[in-house]
């Protein structure tokens, strides 16, 4: 038999994909009777968003690729509506202002998307969060855990309606893949509810 070219092999993998083309549509209903309609979501986005809107912190790990950060910006749509949810990218140099915020000379406060999130009752999208470093990770541990967080104005309660939704690739701890990632404290993963968020072939079909 003739060996199989890439060519054929690509051909092939597009077919299989084009078998699996089910696109998910979901409707949500908020507490105020308004509704949202999501088409065309990766087929775990309905897990992630009754997750969060229970109130649990949810940690999506998985390749490059999964449209993670795409799908927990669709559940803050769903949750919260329009502009419900913010994006918060880290990175190994985040400090803990970029988080809690400061004073400005004036006194004002200088806001962050986590301070936001936090007194306004949004989903706060915390992007790469496995390079975010251990006192980012610390204070945000405190933070979840106690309903209460230490902003740069005084302890405030968390709003109701916050919600928290981590990505990243690793399961908390560096891999051969990405090595230079932080590896998570016990008490942090604690925090977190982890669903690995593999590739959708239906979606990659889409786009292909």
């Amino acid at each position: 038999r003739d060996a199989m070219t890439p060519e054929d092999v690509t051909r092939i993998a597009r077919e299989a994909a084009a078998t699996m083309t089910t696109t998910v549509r979901i409707e949500v209903t908020r507490a105020d009777n308004t509704v949202t309609v999501i088409e065309g979501g990766h087929y775990l986005l309905p897990r992630l968003i009754r997750l969060v809107a229970a109130g649990i912190h949810v940690y999506i790990w998985g390749p490059a690729g999964g449209g993670k950060t795409t799908a927990a910006l669709m559940a803050a749509q769903g949750i919260r509506g329009e502009d419900g949810g913010e994006v918060d990218t880290l990175d190994q140099s985040t400090p803990k202002s970029g988080i809690l915020g400061y004073r400005n000379l004036d006194k004002s406060h200088a806001e962050t998307a986590f301070s936001r999130c936090w007194t306004g009752g949004k989903v706060y999208i915390a992007e790469e969060l496995d390079s975010a470093p251990s006192g980012v990770q610390n204070l945000k541990n405190t933070a979840l855990a106690n309903r209460r967080a230490a902003l740069a104005w005084g302890m405030t309660p968390q709003a109701d309606g916050f919600g928290y939704i981590g990505n990243g690739n690793t399961p908390g701890a560096p891999t051969p893949a990405f090595p230079d990632r932080k590896p998570m404290s016990a008490a942090f993963k604690d925090r977190l509810y982890f669903i690995y968020w593999p590739i959708d072939p239906a979606i990659e079909s889409r786009a292909a």
